[in-house]
């Protein structure tokens, strides 16, 4: 039998807004800590160094990912490393991917959020005419099947899962294949090793943040320690060129997947929504409730529900005023908003603020843009249904429906809280549930019955459907999940959807408790109030609940916009001038938690 074929491919993942809005207040006495010098650090420090390399090896690919705004920098302030840039990926030798305008938590928001970003991705690199690949590799290792799913229809058609996340779902021995299949996805695993028919055999060089090969393992939170070692390029250079020796091809998993795609793959076992470090983060819960190294200065409810504020402005925009520049601007402050490190891992509080800060300036340029809608109008306010695009003015406040018997047991066991329930004035399927927390120093917690034998949500990006799947398919028990629509099945008939724009947290859920937990380690000790709903009815009618209510939502804006809240310096460019975000005033020690892959044992 002849030997395996060796493949050996790699991904570099790099994050530009890895510390999102600068470090001042970390490095009293570094003169570049702001957002710009450390973008430009990264770009220089740790991108640069793998240009050369490959430069200098036009035999080899390497697979880098990268955010459409990194590219967007780098042809700002880096023309030149645009060019070699350019000149690589079309030369074949490193293979650019890239699935989101910002290293966004995606899997926590709708579908049209993600299809903006996906519209804004590929408009930059073609504008700036980078190849880009087929290949998909998102921030903290983000995927699920919605991801699958939606795909092909903006040019991508192979998957990269991290083994870690694939064992989180299917247990330690649950990967038996070196290659996939959902549908005309091809998923491939960061596992490696040989494949089923015996005839290759695939190694990983590098998986992790790219931002560390380069630096020998250093962050961009180091500050000034932050730079190009040229012992730790040379060491993974002499490492491929072991492999080369071998008779290995060094490609990007794009082309390894072309060389081995008729050779069989398994159908993709059933999954979830999940990071690529589950066990460590709870899968979505350490970006959405649970608190880091710096608990007292997170404010992950906060940042998530500012998020949701300021997308459903703009949807509402979208509607009033169809086509307004300032809605484009706006959408990419949300973006950038939604970053993930805005709540995890361990954030900066330049990084808290970026979120807010972000969010805040995409829903002021929602309100600008219905500006001259309302002015015409002569009106205080435009109420805008998204999913009918009907505008209206000066509606009346809502009216609270009458208080109710709960439809079913809910327990907020940690701060005390008053749980009122009540009647909608329209739906008589749906009890809305308002949580009011004391002031205190305790966790938010609610707890809701859950039946433990599927889950039945809607996956990120999926909209039209909900999805089961069982937990007898599942490895793992207490999961955190993101609900991007709210959604969750408890028992019977009746399902829970959380209203996002008040409480956006993971969804905790536990066979083996039979309950759901959502939990906030990151509130302050202020009072706070949260909203969901119950809906008691099949999954169609549950899913138009929460579509209408997380993606597709009544939204009032006021008219005109809050006075100091305008644009702010539209430089109709990138984006608002001046990017630059208020400094923290404390000095925390940041710290994360990364694993690289390491590389698997040829024979």
């Amino acid at each position: 039998m002849p030997a395996p074929e060796l493949f050996v491919v790699s991904m570099f993942h790099f994050n530009l807004q890895y510390c999102a809005g600068g470090l001042e207040g970390l490095w009293p006495d570094w003169d570049a800590a702001d957002n710009d010098s450390i973008e430009d650090q990264t770009i220089i420090e740790s991108y640069v160094p793998l240009l050369a390399l490959m430069e200098q090896h036009p035999d080899w690919t390497i697979t880098i990912e990268m955010q459409a705004y990194m590219l967007e920098v780098i042809a700002r302030r880096h023309p030149d490393v645009l060019d070699r840039t350019r000149a690589l990926a079309d030369g074949g030798q490193i293979e650019l991917v890239s699935f989101h305008y910002s290293d966004q938590l995606w899997t926590a928001f709708p579908l049209h959020d993600q299809e903006v970003s996906l519209r804004i991705t590929a408009e930059t690199f073609q504008e700036h005419d980078v190849p880009r690949s087929g290949v998909v590799f998102t921030q903290e290792g983000q995927l699920g099947e919605g991801a699958l799913r939606v795909m092909p229809s903006f040019g991508y058609d192979v998957a990269v899962l991290p083994r870690n996340l694939a064992k989180y779902w299917w247990g330690d021995a649950g990967i038996t294949d070196t290659l996939y299949r959902y549908d005309d996805v091809f998923v491939v695993t960061t596992q490696g090793g040989a494949s089923p028919d015996g005839s290759y055999e695939v190694v990983w060089s590098f998986a992790d943040d790219g931002e560390l090969l380069a630096t020998n393992d250093l962050n961009c939170y180091l500050g000034p320690a932050f730079v190009h070692d040229p012992a730790a390029v040379a060491e993974y250079e002499a490492s491929l060129q072991a492999y080369a020796d071998a008779g290995a091809q060094i490609l990007g998993i794009g082309a390894f997947v072309a060389e081995v795609a008729d050779r069989g793959a398994s159908p993709l076992p059933p999954m979830l929504d999940g990071t690529w470090q589950p066990d460590d983060t709870g899968n979505l819960s350490l970006w959405m409730g649970w608190a880091g190294l710096f608990g007292s200065t997170e404010s992950d409810n906060g940042v998530r529900t500012a998020n949701v504020r300021a997308r459903h402005a703009l949807v509402a925009a979208e509607v009033a005023a169809p086509g307004h520049p300032l809605i484009e601007l706006g959408w990419r402050a949300a973006l950038l908003g939604q970053v993930s490190d805005a709540s995890g891992w361990n954030p900066y509080g330049t990084e808290v603020v970026y979120g807010f800060d972000w969010s805040a300036r995409a829903e002021a340029l929602a309100h600008d843009a219905v500006a001259d809608v309302c002015r015409a109008a002569e009106a205080a306010s435009v109420t805008v249904d998204v999913a009918s695009e009907r505008v209206t003015f000066d509606a009346p406040a809502a009216v609270a429906g009458a208080e109710v018997s709960a439809p079913i047991e809910a327990l907020a066991p940690a701060r005390a809280a008053t749980l009122t329930w009540r009647a909608d004035p329209v739906a008589s399927d749906v009890t809305h549930l308002e949580v009011a927390f004391d002031g205190g120093a305790d966790r938010l917690e609610l707890v809701l019955p859950w039946d433990g034998v599927d889950v039945q949500t809607t996956p990120a990006l999926v909209e039209d459907e909900v999805v089961t799947v069982s937990m007898a398919d599942v490895a793992v028990d207490g999961f955190g999940l993101a609900l991007p629509l709210g959604l969750l099945h408890l028992t019977d008939d009746l399902w829970v959807v959380k209203d996002t724009s008040s409480m956006h947290l993971a969804a905790s859920l536990s066979a083996a408790d039979g309950e759901v937990l959502f939990e906030d380690g990151t509130a302050s000790s202020d009072p706070a109030a949260w909203h969901l709903v119950v809906v008691q009815g099949s999954a169609t009618r549950a899913l138009e609940v929460a579509r209408s209510l997380n993606s597709e939502p009544v939204v009032t804006l006021p008219c005109p916009p809050v006075a100091g809240q305008g644009c702010g310096g539209c430089d109709g460019a990138a984006g608002p001038a001046g990017w630059l975000l208020p400094a923290a005033s404390w000095a925390l020690l940041h710290a994360r938690r990364r694993r690289r892959v390491a590389p698997l044992e040829v024979g």
